[in-house]
Parts: structure tokens; C-alpha cells; sequence
């Protein structure tokens, strides 16, 4: 049998003890069914008489169950005739949502359609209505109630804020009309199946604004963030966790730093724009998160949410709802939030700021290092490149796959130099500055400067201090300044005198781009931009 590729981790083993102990689940919950379906119908219905057991048959296999349904005969899943209930998928779930063996044994019936569209016929004979063709509440106490005092006493499983609705583990068909609350329609949620059968799945009404982070590498991510977020979103605990308002620079990979961190605990991470999301009615929006805490609880997954304080802006009265909805246990939710954005704090949970940590110059080196293709230069100076750029693990391949262009439209038959490399970073740390300032690619160097011994000196000196500033930053002093960490010059002179060629050979024994601002320029253009917005200028 040929699986596609998308789905073949799930049948990829015999034996499998997720689908072992899910299968031998739905076995027992397959002959209760049909055990009930003897006892109060003598009909037979020649649609379903090769789909169902003997009575016989069911009794005997009630006694000695095989380990999967009846209507599971593929030779490509091999699995044991017992069972023991290992830790799997289903036992995450049951534990996850804290589901009783009731509940449980509810969530499984609602599955039975989704493995075989026979189940809608069989439902319409034990119910006796056409339109019953997924099964109902009251059938489902029927089934696993043994007296009317615990029938009456497990209805509450199927109110609002029990679990099973609550949580939008089944899908409940609101528009139908009944006679009673009990003949209500249930079957259990999609994005439920897809889990159970190890599917990689997001629900389509979600796609638009959801997606699950891929990580890039195991331990790309700054060793700070897990010193910082550790105890707050990967120790094992039922208590509820905090909101966590991961506050950085767009730009600064804080989702893919956050999923790779998750991915090393082997969790995945789902990420949300609310930006997308909470442009639509009020109720749709609602429901949708339910499904997404859904997804997030269910696979004890980490919840980020980009653009989390539009939410109050556009849509402040959900706040209280979903202060409300994140009030549950084994949800862990990290909230992106930029350095000069409004902080939302919610009613009925805790809130906690974390400044996103950066790389360090030794985890830059060690990540561009070990990122290097082999066919590169032995020469590449890793370290200056780290300490001279800005990057992180998602732009980084990216880098380096344009520095191999232009190494082969510089040199086809030639390996990966440092200009290349040098050359795809400093396109990409590029910004446009419009008419505020100029950017000038150095073409001078130390040899090109013609200066006094003395003035040598001091540009020698600003260039020890560049080279050295990691460091004695490194050694501790960066936690006694209080203000910016650079290497500031002044170069004073007449016009004509040099200074802009002093600060270019700077630039390019450094390797960077030299950014000139002229202030009287920047000033007047400035003033144009405050006028045209009528703003204040003081």
C-alpha cells in the first residue's frame, strides 16, 4: 500500500503504540455499539450485514478482543492482540484535558464516523430517526451508564464549559432542531482525528492566520531565552501559566528563537496573527481561538501571538473572553510585542514582560560556523564577520545561499569567499534612507591615507578599541554603562581636511558600510516632513 508522504509518519512502524492503543479503544467502543444494536433491534438491513459481527461474534470478541475494530483488516498494521495503555496520543489527550473515562469513551464514539461512513447507517437504525445519523447524547449515556442516577449525574459532561464542548473536542450541530437537549447531534472535532492519527494539521478555517513554525535547527536560540522562559513554559506542571509579552525588535526572529527553544523539549509551536484574525465578527473570532487553544492544548504546543495588542485596539470587548479563555491549564502563550507598543494586560491571568535576549558574538560565531557549506575557504574569519553583522538562524541560510550566487557569478569554478559572504551581509543590513542621509561603499584603505604619525596614532588607537569592544563588554563591563555600548570618534577639522576619508578607511577595515549624514540637510528635510503632517518642531 502507498501512503502519501504527508501522512506516512503515521503508518511508518509496526506496531505503533499510538495507533495500538487508539484502535484497541475504538474495538471496545465498536462492540458496545453493536452488542446495543442486537439487543433492541431484531432488524437486519442488507446495506449493513457485511459491516457487522454476529451477535455471537460480539460477545466472544467482548471477551477476547483482537486489538482493533472489526472493519480493520489492512496487513500493513501489524498490531498485538493486547494492548496495554501505554503512553500514546489518546492518553496525552485524556490527560491534557483532564477527561473522564465517560468522556473519554464519548470523544471515541463521535470518532467512529470518521474511520467508516457505515457508522451514519448504523447510527439511523439504533436512534430510528433518518435524520439522526451521528450520534446523540442521550444514546451516549445509554451506552456507558450502567443506572439513572449516573446517567443523570454525567449530562454534565455535555454542558458548555465541561471539556468536551467546551473545549471544541466535539463539533455540535447547534442549527438542528430537537425535541429534547439530549437528542443533540455530536461528532467529534476533525482537528481531534487528524491528532490521534499523528497528522501535521491545521483546520482550513484557520490556515489564513495560523501556521505550525517549522524550526530551522535544534538550539537556535539564544541560550538566554531558555535561562529566561524555561520555568515559565517547559517544566511540567497543571498549574496555569502566565501570559508571557515577549518584547523585541521586528525582525530579531523572536517566533523561529521561541520554536526552535520549544522544538529541543520536542513541542511544536503554533503561530497566530491577530492582526488577520481580528478583523472579523466578534463570535467567528471567538471561536476560532477556542479551536486554536484547542489545537495549542491538545498537542501541548506553544502558542505565539503576533500583533497580540491590535486585539485591544480593534477588538478590546473580546478581552475579558479571552482573559477568561486562556484561564485553563497546559497552555503555554508567548505574546510578540514591539519595544514601543502599547502592554495589554488581562483581568483573570497573569501577565509577565521578557525582553528578547540577543546572540551573543561566541553564538554567533559558533551558528555561522557550523551553517558554512563545505565548499568555502578555510580562511573565512568567522568571528569578525559575527561581531560586524546582524543575523539570526531564519535569515542566515538565506545569507548564505546568496553569498553562493555571487561566488558563482564572481568565480563558477571557485569556492565560498569571505567577500561573498561579506557581500550578501551587507546587502542585506542595507536600509533606505531617502534623502536623511548617504551610503557610501568604502574603496580607501589604511594605504590610501596619507596622515601625521600623530593622527595615525589615534586611528590606530579607535580601531584596537573596535576590535576589542566584545571582549571587554564580554569581561563585564557592559553591565556598568548605562547607556549605549559603541565606540564613538570625533574628527574636527576644515572642509577639505579628510575627515569623511578618515571615517571610510575606518568603515573598511571594518568591513561595513559608511552611513554620512549631513545635519543641516537632515534638519531642513526633517522640517518638511513635520509640516507636511502639521506636526511640532521644537
Amino acid at each position: 500500500m502507498n501512503i502519501a508522504p504527508v501522512f506516512s509518519d503515521a503508518f511508518k512502524q509496526d506496531n505503533d503504540p499510538n495507533l495500538a492503543f487508539l484502535f484497541s479503544q475504538l474495538e471496545r467502543i465498536d462492540l458496545v455499539l453493536q452488542y446495543h444494536f442486537h439487543c433492541i433491534s431484531g432488524q437486519r438491513d442488507d446495506l449493513l450485514d457485511e459491516f457487522l459481527l454476529s451477535e455471537e461474534d460480539v460477545i466472544a470478541r467482548l471477551d477476547k478482543p483482537l486489538g482493533k475494530p472489526h472493519w480493520l483488516n489492512d496487513d500493513y498494521l501489524a498490531i498485538p492482540q493486547i494492548v496495554n495503555p501505554v503512553a500514546s496520543r489518546l492518553t496525552d489527550l485524556i490527560a491534557r484535558f483532564e477527561l473522564t473515562d465517560f468522556e473519554r469513551d464519548v470523544l471515541l464514539l463521535g470518532l467512529l464516523p470518521h474511520f467508516d461512513s457505515r457508522y451514519y447507517r448504523l447510527f439511523v437504525l439504533i436512534q430510528g430517526e433518518q435524520q439522526s445519523r451521528l450520534p446523540c447524547f442521550a444514546l451516549a449515556l445509554e451506552l456507558f451508564c450502567h443506572s439513572l442516577l449516573e446517567k443523570q449525574a454525567q449530562q454534565a459532561s455535555f454542558l458548555h464549559r465541561a471539556p468536551l464542548i467546551g473545549c471544541q473536542l466535539l463539533s455540535v450541530d447547534s442549527r438542528q432542531k430537537t425535541l429534547t437537549w439530549l437528542q443533540t447531534s455530536f461528532v467529534t472535532d476533525s482537528g481531534v482525528y487528524h491528532f490521534l492519527l499523528g497528522h501535521h494539521y491545521i483546520t482550513p478555517a484557520l490556515e489564513h492566520y495560523a501556521e505550525w513554525i517549522t524550526p530551522i535547527e535544534i538550539g537556535g536560540y539564544p541560550a538566554g531565552l531558555k535561562q529566561r522562559l524555561g520555568n515559565l513554559l517547559l517544566s511540567d506542571h497543571d498549574d496555569i501559566r502566565p501570559i508571557v509579552l515577549l518584547r523585541g525588535m521586528a525582525g530579531s526572529a523572536r517566533a523561529h528563537a521561541v520554536a526552535n527553544m520549544m522544538a529541543s523539549e520536542k513541542r511544536q509551536t503554533l503561530l497566530v496573527d491577530i492582526a488577520k484574525l481580528a478583523d472579523g465578527d466578534d463570535k467567528i473570532t471567538l471561536l476560532q481561538i477556542k479551536h486554536i487553544l484547542r489545537e495549542t492544548r491538545m498537542r501541548g504546543a506553544c502558542l505565539l501571538l503576533r500583533n497580540f495588542c491590535l486585539l485591544a485596539e480593534k477588538n478590546r470587548q473580546l478581552l475579558d473572553s479571552l482573559s477568561a479563555l486562556l484561564n485553563q491549564p497546559e497552555l503555554r502563550v508567548v505574546c510578540l510585542v514591539e519595544p514601543y507598543s502599547p502592554l495589554v494586560w488581562l483581568k483573570k491571568i497573569s501577565t509577565l514582560l521578557v525582553e528578547m535576549p540577543l546572540f551573543t558574538s561566541v553564538e554567533k560565531t559558533r551558528l555561522l560556523t557550523a551553517s558554512l557549506p563545505d565548499n568555502c575557504s578555510e580562511d573565512i574569519d568567522v568571528i569578525t564577520l559575527s561581531q560586524r553583522y546582524t543575523f539570526t538562524p531564519e535569515t542566515l541560510s538565506l545569507i548564505l545561499q546568496e553569498a553562493q550566487f555571487y561566488q558563482q557569478q564572481r568565480d563558477p569554478s571557485g569556492v565560498l569567499q569571505q567577500c561573498d559572504i561579506r557581500k550578501a551581509l551587507n546587502l542585506r543590513a542595507q536600509q533606505n534612507f531617502g534623502q536623511l542621509a548617504q551610503r557610501i561603499t568604502p574603496k580607501r584603505s589604511l594605504k590610501d591615507l596619507l596622515v601625521t604619525d600623530e593622527v595615525a596614532q589615534q586611528l590606530q588607537e579607535i580601531l584596537t578599541a573596535i576590535k576589542y569592544r566584545e571582549q571587554i563588554l564580554a569581561g563585564g563591563f557592559k553591565d556598568k554603562i548605562g547607556y549605549g555600548t559603541g565606540i564613538s570618534a570625533l574628527f574636527y577639522g576644515d572642509s577639505g581636511t579628510g575627515k569623511t576619508m578618515a571615517a571610510e578607511v575606518i568603515a573598511d577595515y571594518i568591513g561595513v558600510d559608511l552611513i554620512k549624514v549631513d545635519l543641516f540637510i537632515t534638519e531642513y528635510h526633517l522640517l518638511r516632513r513635520w509640516s507636511a503632517t502639521d506636526g511640532l518642531c521644537q
